[in-house]
């Protein structure tokens, strides 16, 4: 499998959707996988390489994506509109001072000095978070925990290594599709997504990693049925790591070529197993079962649906959207009519 990773990149974000968005010229081409269901607008790409079939595939860093979704609440020239309220950073800030050891936050966390620190992203992200902010003030929080939940939502489908097919997906397509009907709702209530939205670098990250990782399922039920997967290692993270590693190695020399590299990378990789095996660390091995994969993840895929759909009205947003003929209401149910998906061509 070729693995393509980016970390927000805007010449890689442009690849990706000229290579693996769905199109009628992509279908005559053939060689395909994808997931039948409604909206779900990428392909993965398979090639012939020796006559051997190699599927190709998007992977968005994750971490960035944590980062970025993070940093969107540091930015003083937005003001998130979400339903009713707005997503707000003093909402933690207050809920930091009110619950400082239930929350599990750090000082730094919240006045922020490094944008880039990873942990800090996934720490705001955390359950107890969320928890905090309903104790401090649930109604006037509402949005904040969404936004919040919406992060944790996509993190959980990179890195929770003991979850079904459908609940990853699950996880996954929760994020991807809220995040279109929001985009949706700040247009129609005509606001503007430059200052009342996230970043659309952010936006796009986020859809195409949705896609990314149910793709990655059905890939790997096809072709590697019997190797584990751990899409927490999907990326290009695993790449600066090597390369920060060759840095050390080779430190002062200034005719390293590739031949030199490789044998290097050679000797980082048994470093890297000494170290498991002298430590016992072990990274779990999971195989999922992935008989009726596809239907597993379609199954996941309605049931967040439906759970975005109960999410937009209970931000308020629903009456925009009907009155925009995007979602209707029949009796307790909640049924699109358009699924407004934006085109990222």
């Amino acid at each position: 499998m070729i693995g393509v990773g980016a970390d927000g990149d805007s010449k890689f974000r442009k690849y990706f959707t000229q290579r693996f968005l769905k199109s009628p010229e992509q279908q005559r081409r053939g060689n395909l996988v994808t997931i039948p269901y409604e909206s779900f607008d990428f392909v993965s790409v398979i090639e012939e390489y020796n006559n051997v079939r190699t599927p190709s595939i998007m992977f968005p860093d994750w971490r960035h994506l944590i980062k970025k979704w993070r940093n969107q609440l540091l930015n003083v020239k937005r003001i998130l509109f979400l339903g009713d309220q707005v997503v707000q950073l003093e909402h933690i800030i207050k809920t930091y001072e009110a619950h400082r050891l239930e929350s599990g936050l750090w000082k730094s966390d919240i006045f922020v000095k490094d944008k880039q620190n990873v942990k800090a992203a996934t720490r705001i992200l955390s359950t107890s978070v969320q928890q905090c902010l309903a104790t401090w003030n649930y109604q006037r929080t509402i949005s904040t925990q969404t936004y919040l939940k919406i992060g944790q939502n996509m993190l959980s489908a990179f890195t929770e290594p003991n979850i079904s097919i459908r609940e990853r997906a699950q996880l996954a397509w929760s994020a991807a599709s809220f995040l279109q009907l929001w985009k949706v709702w700040i247009n129609i209530s005509g606001l503007k997504t430059e200052t009342s939205f996230i970043s659309d670098q952010t936006y796009r990250d986020f859809v195409l990693a949705g896609h990314s990782i149910i793709l990655s399922m059905k890939i790997y039920s096809i072709y590697f049925p019997n190797m584990p997967f751990h899409p927490w290692m999907f990326g290009s993270n695993e790449c600066e790591d090597l390369f920060a590693g060759l840095r050390g190695i080779c430190r002062g020399r200034s005719n390293l070529c590739m031949l030199d590299m490789i044998e290097l990378s050679g000797r980082i990789q048994k470093l890297k197993e000494l170290k498991i095996k002298k430590h016992g660390v072990q990274c779990p091995s999971i195989t999922p079962d992935w008989n009726d994969v596809e239907n597993e993840i379609i199954e996941g895929m309605r049931v967040a649906d439906k759970q975005v759909l109960k999410t937009i009205e209970l931000l308020g947003m629903l009456p925009k959207l009907q009155q925009a003929n995007v979602i209707r209401k029949e009796g307790d149910h909640l049924v699109y009519l358009n699924r407004a998906v934006e085109n990222l061509d």
